[in-house]
């Protein structure tokens, strides 16, 4: 499998078919899914992992498996994706983790964020920064109580 990024903790990579089983345990659990507003039933799941291998084929990049690398385990996946709207095709940023394995690191304060130099080479920031130009994001940020 093809590895995008990795940090000390981390390695982004391409998903595989041998994914599969630790994609179910994230998008079949509700609470993970809310955004969706229902788990996903094996065959959404199937399909969900297929359209991922599709993307890597169709435009180079997609969701990538999130890593650790002291164990190998998939806690999850996160990166760009084309979505279709009413008027447009545009450039999403999504990610899903398995809550049972993620315990977030405190936030750093903005002028500790990395500067878009240091980003150079990083496929999200790349393709980002093509799309910049042409479309603009905007997010909602939801604080769901722990």
């Amino acid at each position: 499998m093809k590895e995008i990024l990795s940090t000390e903790r981390l390695i982004l990579r391409e998903m595989s078919m041998d994914d599969l089983p630790s994609m179910r345990k994230i998008v079949k659990d509700k609470h993970t899914m809310y955004a969706w507003g229902h788990a996903w039933s094996e065959e959404e799941t199937v399909a969900g992992l297929e359209k991922q291998l599709h993307a890597y084929q169709e435009d180079g990049y997609g969701r990538w498996a999130v890593v650790l690398r002291e164990n190998s385990f998939v806690i999850g996946m996160c990166g760009l994706l084309w979505q279709e709207t009413d008027k447009d095709r545009v450039p999403e940023i999504g990610y899903l983790f398995n809550r049972a394995s993620v315990v977030l690191p405190p936030l750093r304060p903005l002028s500790k964020a990395p500067r878009s130099a240091e980003l150079t080479g990083c496929p999200l920031y790349e393709m980002l920064h093509k799309t910049q130009q042409k479309y603009t994001q905007k997010l909602t940020l939801k604080v769901l109580p722990s």
